[in-house]
């Protein structure tokens, strides 16, 4: 099974393969950048009452993604889009809330929707 550190080093080897010309900040640009508040880590919040802990790792991860989209500038460009299904719920799958930005997501901020369009859990977001 795949750890979190193996998912976020496969993500940062595909941003490196996509976008080749941008490299990652430096220290010295990571240190200027705005430190997002209310990140979410499986290790010190389980997961909500009532959350299976998969969908808690699926969210978690998803979360970690929208950083690393953050993290490469893939925020600019037309159309970015990450979402993951539901473990266990074929019909289910998450998504971020309209009006966050990248850097902002969190795995408890993340909207699941059916694969009708229909809002499972919104979280108090609108999609």
């Amino acid at each position: 099974m795949s750890t979190p550190t193996q998912h976020l080093k496969t993500l940062s080897q595909t941003a490196a393969a996509i976008h080749p010309h941008r490299a990652p900040p430096s220290l010295a640009e990571r240190s200027t950048m705005t430190r997002p508040t209310g990140l979410d880590r499986p290790e010190l919040t389980p997961a909500p009452r009532g959350m299976a802990p998969a969908e808690w790792q699926a969210r978690v991860d998803l979360a970690a993604a929208f950083r690393l989209g953050a993290l490469y500038g893939w925020h600019d460009l037309m159309a970015t889009h990450f979402s993951v299904r539901v473990p266990g719920a074929a019909d289910q799958f998450l998504v971020n809330p309209f009006g966050l930005l990248f850097e902002e997501v969190t795995a408890s901020a993340l909207v699941k929707l059916r694969l009708d369009g229909a809002v499972q859990d919104a979280n108090g977001y609108t999609c």
